[in-house]
């Protein structure tokens, strides 16, 4: 499965996961610096894209994201430093490499890995928004 780490979560987090299973290019890898998000988002597809690591919560609502086919897997922290998110995407391995199958034969996804109480609802873990 070929994913896109977003940049605004640090390179190095491309090994955090499995290599016989994702692909994982960093904006630096492909040249997409300073892409706008629907230009992003229309990258991504057209250059057969899995998925989207990212930290941004902003980048489009349920519905917009719903319109690629493509997995948006957001990363909620209350820490800033990439050492202390490596956990995080440990997590996210481990629930990628499990539900393989699932989420590779879904057309698009929605999964937020939190860390802590981001918001007042979500704590550590893995939380699946929806799934199509």
């Amino acid at each position: 499965m070929k994913l896109y780490l977003d940049e605004n979560l640090s390179p190095r987090f491309r090994h955090c996961f499995d290599s016989h299973l994702f692909q994982v290019y960093t904006y630096q890898f492909m040249g997409w610096q300073g892409k706008k998000n629907g230009e992003l988002l229309s990258l991504l597809t057209q250059n057969s894209f899995r998925g989207i690591i990212t930290s941004d919560k902003l980048m489009y609502s349920d519905k917009q994201l719903q319109q690629y086919q493509l997995h948006f897997l957001l990363l909620q922290s209350a820490f800033d430093t990439p050492t202390e998110r490596i956990p995080l995407f440990e997590l996210l391995n481990i629930f990628l490499t499990n539900h393989y199958q699932r989420i590779d034969s879904a057309q698009s996804s929605k999964i937020i890995i939190a860390d802590g109480i981001v918001d007042k609802t979500l704590v550590r873990g893995i939380h699946p928004i929806w799934l199509q």
